[in-house]
Formats: C-alpha cells, sequence, structure tokens
C-alpha cells in the first residue's frame, strides 16, 4: 500500500487534534502526587523535624588530625504538615469527581 498525499494530509490532521500526552496523564499525575502529599503530611506531623552530625576537619597535618562535630537540625511548622495532608486529600477528591 503506498501512501498517498490524501493519507498523509488525514494522518497530519488526526496527529494535530489529538490531545497531549500530559492531558491523557493527568488523573493518575494527580492521584500519585495526592498520595504522596498525604504521606508526607502524615509524615510532617508525626516527626517535626531530625537531626544529624556534620563532621568538619580542621587540621590535617602527618599523623594529626583535628575534626570539629556539629550536630545539626532540621525542623519544620507543624501547619505545614497539616496543609501538605489537606492539599493531598484535595488533590485524590478532585481526581475522583473528575473521573
Amino acid at each position: 500500500m503506498k501512501a498517498t498525499p490524501a493519507c498523509l494530509c488525514l494522518a497530519l490532521q488526526l496527529s494535530y487534534y489529538r490531545e497531549p500526552y500530559y492531558l491523557l496523564y493527568k488523573p493518575l499525575i494527580m492521584k500519585v502526587v495526592g498520595i504522596i502529599l498525604i504521606i508526607a503530611g502524615i509524615l510532617m506531623l508525626v516527626f517535626r523535624g531530625f537531626s544529624f552530625t556534620k563532621e568538619e576537619k580542621l587540621v590535617d597535618v602527618g599523623p594529626l588530625e583535628i575534626n570539629k562535630k556539629d550536630k545539626k537540625s532540621v525542623g519544620w511548622p507543624v501547619y505545614a504538615g497539616g496543609v501538605a495532608l489537606v492539599a493531598g486529600i484535595i488533590m485524590v477528591v478532585a481526581d475522583r469527581k473528575q473521573s
């Protein structure tokens, strides 16, 4: 079968009117992002922050080595977890209403 100009024109028109790929996956993306936000919101409400130790080398002369250990902590406000949780719930519910 040989491609005629009419077939090529029809194929171009069909591909032009097709929805972009991101619109086809929009409900799935909303649901996944909503679930991730719900999990992150719950974790942020349970764990108010975390701490870690950073070791920094101050002096390194031959066999002599002096290190400094700093304890750093990262915290976030409680309402940030609540906002993430509510946003995730809204995204999941909005996805169900669109389906």
